[in-house]
């Protein structure tokens, strides 16, 4: 059963922070357009762009773009102590593209400082990362695997074309989490026309290894360019 843990209300689109919370005026669609400064979707036919406009702001914009990024943000700042980036705007534009403005946060990113650091230089920066994921995972239990809205799980091991309960979630417990995921595999194989021994092999094994794990809220894509670098003097 759902206890009373953290859960975000789903926000309200359009959603902006208030003007005295921001660093700088929010930028226009028109500057957001005009960006130069592209991290990611550089190319014409990309439904998804990241783009730096001004000293900062980060957004994601597109078709693609997922809402459930910004209020991810929403959650951490409301129910952690944790370094994150801050939603500034949030909206949809009638013809499906949906904007998504939150703080720049400067610095290098860690996968190309990595190879120049020195052994306690890592230790130092695994120990404050290692600090971070004890105080997300120290949020209660909801009770349920699904995303910080309670509905369901933003994964693409979990995702169809069009909503199917059984296999995107929310899940109450870890055998209709296994479950879901075998069906996701099932459905793998009868569109690529072969067995998913991935299914069996889920169905078989994993319900055993996961028994009585209590859904617990982390990051699922700690990569090293997702963690960014700042030097801070003594």
């Amino acid at each position: 059963m759902r206890d009373t843990s953290p859960i975000l209300e789903e926000l309200q689109l359009p959603y902006f922070r208030d003007v005295s919370e921001l660093p700088a005026p929010l930028p226009t669609k028109e500057e957001i357009h005009a960006s130069s400064n592209v991290v990611k979707g550089g190319e014409i036919h990309d439904f998804r762009r990241v783009v730096i406009v001004g000293q900062h702001f980060l957004v994601k914009y597109g078709r693609y773009a997922g809402r459930i990024e910004g209020e991810n943000l929403a959650f951490i700042e409301q129910h952690l102590q944790i370094q994150a980036p801050r939603l500034y705007a949030m909206w949809r534009e009638p013809t499906g593209e949906l904007y998504i403005i939150m703080e720049l946060i400067h610095g290098e990113p860690l996968n190309t400082k990595w190879p120049t650091l020195a052994e306690e230089e890592r230790t130092l920066i695994l120990g404050k990362m290692r600090s971070t994921f004890d105080k997300m995972r120290a949020l209660p239990s909801p009770g349920f695997f699904g995303s910080v809205t309670g509905g369901k799980v933003p994964h693409a091991l979990f995702w169809t074309p069009h909503d199917d309960p059984k296999v995107n979630g929310p899940f109450e417990n870890h055998r209709e989490l296994i479950l879901g995921l075998a069906e996701k595999s099932w459905l793998n194989g009868a569109l690529n026309k072969c067995r998913s021994y991935r299914a069996d092999f889920f169905e078989k094994h994993l319900s055993r290894t996961l028994e009585d794990h209590t859904p617990t809220f982390t990051h699922t894509d700690l990569l090293r360019q997702n963690v960014m670098m700042q030097q801070i003097s003594p």
